[in-house]
């Protein structure tokens, strides 16, 4: 059924509105006529957030015909500014200047024929949201991109966090319930991109199959921000798409890249750069038929699953999420689609424009901290940043987890002699400056009592210095005799000790 209704508006000499088919149709005076969808409409839950927003109080599914003005009117607003817009231009999208953006693909006619556009939102004073229409190709991935009215979410984080949280879980069975809380902090800090200088990579593992490795790979990407998923990724459309739209990127069965690595060269290239902000990676691109060195920003976000063993740099760059086969011990969700987590990604959108100033505000407070050393603070922080807006029981439990995680790779990889130095440092109570000669002649005596090494096989001085830099002490000063000294302060040895062993 249709129904014609004219409407006079101030500064509008002619408005004529047809309803046909969930899509709405309108002339503004003489010019062209232009398409505006009204599918969302048919939603009651999103029908009555636009409600609010415009101040009606109650809205029936079909639209009442005396409310239908002021759904008319908001939409005239938007094609007003749309007309107005005579220059167009990109903002900028880095935190530092403090402009998070959200980027909306629609279509509109143009000469009679769909032309996609975008809207650009963007975060304004006191909670405002600004809008700038633009006229540019930039792409998103649209089976994650938010929907039309994703702004009117203003849900409070630790509200939003149990609903991310346990829409997952509802396709997901771990046996280690931390790993629940580790996706959903995942998922939600790729929306604030801009603020951390480091990503962890999600490493989704079994050695057999059937184990939820996929479905959980799909379930974290396809909840976070533009995010998309690949089965064996051309090279030209992973880097173009993670520069272009910054998504979180998911590889399904990664392991499998390496049975070809000098093809996948430049794709593990990326995934080596990716974890930290500014390490771009760098290609020639032919296109043109004239060499070219491009530049590629690949930073952000990844999860991928895997079988078989990957390399110890990128194992080093990932949370290892061990997973095993559920056998009925939870009923769970089959077959997850992007569409299944659109309400999520929405009020995580709208949190992005609303809520990055906490974000900013909690990682700056853990990045001074010294929580956790090295490697595991740059996998860690964005979570705990993320953990601390929803509850201090959720920040112990991760924080807890990443130092368990700090001892078992530590352990891992520390050789006998970097272990029997730490004892020797703590044991001995060595402090000040003291001669690494000493130092050497402990440590060697501890290897053999403990049968490491036999007094044909010491370790030379010249090792236990480099080590001692590597744990971070600082060489002392020279003296008449020439010796070679460290400085050993007084708490680092048993913080070493606390950490590796």
């Amino acid at each position: 059924m249709d129904d014609s209704k004219r409407y006079d508006l101030p500064g509008i000499k002619r408005v004529d509105l047809i309803i046909k088919g969930g899509e709405c149709y309108y002339k503004l005076g003489d010019k062209q006529t232009k398409t505006y969808s009204i599918k969302i409409f048919a939603e009651r839950g999103h029908l009555a957030k636009i409600a609010a927003e415009l101040g009606v109080k109650e809205v029936d599914i079909g639209i009442a015909e005396d409310r239908q003005h002021q759904i008319i009117a908001k939409i005239l607003e938007d094609l007003k500014a749309e007309d107005e817009v005579s220059k167009l231009f990109k903002l900028p999208d880095r935190g530092e200047t403090h402009i998070f953006s959200v980027y909306l693909p629609l279509k509109k006619l143009k000469d009679g024929k769909p032309q996609d556009y975008l809207i650009k939102f963007t975060s304004g004073e006191r909670g405002a949201i600004n809008r700038t229409i633009l006229e540019e190709e930039r792409f998103i991935p649209m089976e994650t991109a938010p929907s039309q009215y994703f702004y009117l979410n203003d849900e409070k984080f630790p509200t939003l966090y149990e609903e991310l949280k346990t829409m997952q879980s509802n396709y997901l069975y771990f046996e280690d319930k931390i790993y629940y809380d580790l996706l959903a902090l995942g998922a939600a800090s790729t929306y604030f991109r801009e603020i951390f200088s480091s990503y962890p990579y999600f490493d989704l593992f079994s050695a057999e199959n059937e184990t939820g490795k996929t479905t959980a790979m799909k379930v974290l990407i396809w909840c976070s921000f533009h995010g998309f998923c690949l089965l064996g990724p051309s090279e030209e459309v992973l880097f173009r798409t993670i520069d272009s739209c910054h998504s979180a990127l998911g590889i399904d069965e990664l392991d499998k890249l390496y049975l070809n690595y000098k093809e996948n060269a430049n794709v593990f290239a990326l995934l080596d750069s990716g974890y930290s902000r500014g390490l771009t990676c760098y290609r020639i691109n032919e296109a043109g038929g004239s060499p070219k060195i491009t530049n590629y920003d690949g930073f952000g976000l990844k999860a991928f699953t895997r079988t078989k063993a990957i390399s110890k740099e990128l194992q080093s760059r990932s949370i290892i999420i061990n997973m095993l086969r559920n056998k009925g011990f939870k009923k769970i969700n089959r077959d997850p689609r992007p569409s299944d987590f659109q309400s999520i990604r929405d009020n995580l959108y709208a949190h992005r424009l609303r809520g990055w100033h906490e974000v900013q505000e909690s990682y700056n407070g853990i990045g001074t901290s010294d929580f956790l050393q090295g490697r595991l603070a740059d996998l860690f922080y964005p979570l705990l940043s993320m953990a601390k807006l929803v509850s201090d029981q959720l920040f112990s439990d991760v924080l807890e987890y990443a130092k368990q995680e700090e001892k078992i790779r530590a352990h891992i990889q520390l050789d006998p002699i970097d272990k029997a130095l730490i004892r020797t440092l703590v044991e001995q109570k060595l402090v000040g400056e003291v001669e690494v000669k000493k130092i050497t002649d402990l440590v060697n005596k501890k290897l053999i009592e403990q049968g490491e090494i036999d007094k044909r096989h010491m370790v030379w001085p010249r090792m236990i210095e480099m080590k001692l830099r590597g744990f971070g002490f600082r060489p002392g000063t020279r003296k008449r005799d020439d010796k070679t000294r460290y400085l050993i302060d007084k708490d680092r040895p048993m913080r070493l000790k606390k950490i590796y062993l």
